[in-house]
This record gives C-alpha cells, sequence and structure tokens, in this order.
C-alpha cells in the first residue's frame, strides 16, 4: 500500500492472564440496587459467593452481615443457606464446585434515624478451605440524601422580618433618646 516503513506496522496488547488459585477460592459480590433511600427504610442487598478456584470447596461455608451503625439487619435468606438474623451469619455445609456459585442469599436492613452519609454495607465468606481469603469481602455502599431544610411559610417569614425590624427600630430609638 506504498507504506515507506514496514518496521512500524506491529501494535501490541498485553493481557496477563492469572492462574485460579490452587484449591476452592470463595468470592463474595454484595450488590445494592435501589437508587434513593431515606431513613426509617428497609432495604434489600443481594450477596453470591463464588468459588474462583481450581478445586471445590472443602467444609462449611459462612457469611457474615458486617453492617456500619445506623443500619440494622432484619431478615437473611436464601435457598440452602442456614441464617440467623441475631449472629448476621448464613451457614451451607455443602460442597461447590470450581467456577460455580451458591444460591443467593438476600439481606433485608433498617436504615436507623441516626445513620447519615455513605453508609458501607461489609460482608464477609469464610470457611470451605478457601486459599485466598483477601478476596473474600464484598462492599455495597448506600448514599443517604441530605435531610431537607423545612421550608418557613411565606406569612410566617414576613411577620418574623416584621419583628426583628420592630425590635431593632426600638432598640436603635432607645439609643438616641
Amino acid at each position: 500500500g506504498g507504506d515507506p516503513n514496514d518496521a512500524n506496522n506491529t501494535a501490541s496488547d498485553p493481557t496477563t492472564i492469572t492462574a485460579p488459585a490452587s484449591g476452592g477460592d470463595l468470592t463474595l459480590t454484595k450488590t445494592f440496587n435501589q437508587g434513593v433511600v431515606m431513613i426509617g427504610q428497609l432495604i434489600t442487598f443481594t450477596l453470591r459467593v463464588t468459588n474462583i478456584g481450581d478445586s471445590p470447596t472443602s467444609g462449611s461455608v459462612t457469611v457474615t452481615e458486617a453492617p456500619p451503625r445506623g443500619l440494622t439487619i432484619t431478615a437473611l435468606s436464601g435457598t440452602g443457606w442456614t441464617c440467623i438474623v441475631a449472629t448476621q451469619t448464613c451457614l451451607r455445609p455443602d460442597v461447590l464446585a470450581p467456577g460455580a456459585s451458591y444460591p443467593d442469599i438476600m439481606v433485608t436492613a433498617r436504615i436507623e434515624p441516626s445513620a447519615s452519609g455513605t453508609l458501607s454495607n461489609r460482608a464477609v465468606v469464610s470457611g470451605g478451605g478457601d486459599s485466598n481469603p483477601g478476596n473474600s469481602s464484598g462492599v455495597s455502599p448506600i448514599t443517604l440524601p441530605p435531610l431537607p431544610v423545612p421550608a418557613l411559610p411565606l406569612s410566617f417569614a414576613i411577620g418574623l422580618m416584621s419583628a426583628l425590624l420592630a425590635t431593632a427600630l426600638w432598640a436603635l430609638r432607645a439609643r438616641t433618646s
């Protein structure tokens, strides 16, 4: 095609492929898709435990919720899971094959009146012979909108301004007398 320099006609885009961890490697994904939330509202998270290792898991698997202050767990459930709200945990004894996921856990929580700003709700999966616990938690932030500032009725605001002005005029007259 008339290219005078054949030496610069190549490109590369290296991709690093990491082999799966030896043994079972449990990861936890936590999702929250409810949009705008308010104080007092019940909200739902979805937790998914996946084995990204090269071997099946061994032994019991435990998922533990670790909600921040201002968020109270009210319900936990999932097919095949034994969930206990009081301890904020879900357990299961069965093996998870490589590349597979357990059925999702649904977590319901209430946003308490003390909550404000961004709440980072965290959950952790453990057990199952997990060979890499460094990737075994999931976090789902919830950002609360600022509390609305109540608007005063116009008639009240005008009355208040009039009272303040009258007080200021009275104080000014008292000083000049």
